[in-house]
Formats: structure tokens, C-alpha cells, sequence
């Protein structure tokens, strides 16, 4: 069975990206036949800071490294810190075998407080994700509360989030 994860960046929930990728994760599993779920931060639980490596992680961090590996497709959402992603998302790439996600597709997205950060996902989360070797769609997305009607996103947001799903169904079919 075909499986896509969302991955936040985050580490309280609830939260505007895990918000985000949870609304583009239901877009993409919407008449596909896929399953799914969304996994953030802090579900990895005290391991993940602690791990110098990969086999440091807990049996649960484990399982989840593994679903992110595994799975067909992913859904990249993380928060603006400091104009870049959180360091506890990178440094759990850092663990992960650089070839583990080569070839996966990949949609990337953040939020943020401001237009100010909106180039983040193109000049930070895309180096990542090319160096990983992953297919990234080409619509990255850039969130901040004026895209989102409390936890609806307006008219012209949507939008480009379907067009970043359908640039992913694409990658994967």
C-alpha cells in the first residue's frame, strides 16, 4: 500500500505548519488510494537531540525514521526560525543515510510571521533536499497567518497548495 508522510518541523502542536501540512497531506491522499499521517518534532521524543547517530535514536524515534524512509512520498512543513528551518529538523536529516530519501518526491513548505521569510523554503529547505537527492516539486509554499482564515487557507493560497499536490502527483505517478 502507498504511503505519504508530512513531516513538520515543529515541536508544539498544535501549530500553524503542522496545520499546513496536514491540509496539503489530505489533498494529495484525496482519491488516491494512498494512506497517510503526519509526524512532527516532537513525536521523536528525548532521543532524536541526544543521537550523535542514527542507531542512537529509541526504538520509537527508530519506527518513525523508518516510516519517513520508507514512505512514497513526503510532505516537508517546518517553521521560520531565525530566517532558516529549526536545527532539530536538520539535525535529524543528519542522522538519516544521505541516500535514504534520493529519489523521493518531495513537496516543501514553511510558515512564518512575515513576507519577510517567504524566499526561506527556496534558499534553505531546497539546498537540503537537492543535496538529499530528493525530486522536489517545483511550487514551494510560504505561509503566514494572512494565508490562512483561521484554520482554512484563503482562496488564492489554496490554490498554489493544489498546484504543489499536483506537481507531486506528478513525481509519483
Amino acid at each position: 500500500m502507498n504511503k505519504i508522510i508530512g513531516l513538520t518541523g515543529v515541536l508544539n502542536t498544535p501549530s500553524r505548519t503542522e496545520g499546513l501540512v496536514s491540509h496539503l497531506t489530505e489533498a494529495f491522499v484525496s482519491g488516491t488510494g494512498f494512506t497517510h499521517s503526519v509526524i512532527t518534532l516532537n513525536d521523536f521524543g528525548e532521543s532524536l537531540p541526544l543521537a550523535r547517530k542514527i542507531e542512537d535514536l529509541d526504538q520509537n524515534a527508530g519506527v518513525l525514521v523508518d516510516e519517513i524512509v520508507n514512505a512514497d512520498a513526503l510532505i516537508i512543513g517546518v517553521p521560520t526560525w531565525n530566517a532558516g528551518y529549526p536545527g532539530m529538523f536538520k539535525h535529524l536529516f543528519d542522522l538519516i543515510p544521505p541516500d535514504a530519501i534520493a529519489d523521493k518526491p518531495v513537496i516543501l513548505s514553511a510558515t512564518g510571521g512575515s513576507d519577510r521569510h517567504a524566499l526561506m523554503p527556496e534558499y534553505q529547505l531546497r539546498p537540503l533536499f537537492t543535496y538529499l537527492r530528493a525530486r522536489v516539486a517545483t511550487t514551494t509554499l510560504f505561509a503566514t497567518t494572512n494565508d490562512f482564515d483561521g484554520h482554512q487557507p484563503s482562496p488564492e493560497f489554496e490554490k498554489r497548495m493544489l498546484r504543489a499536490v499536483d506537481e507531486l502527483k506528478a513525481l509519483v505517478y
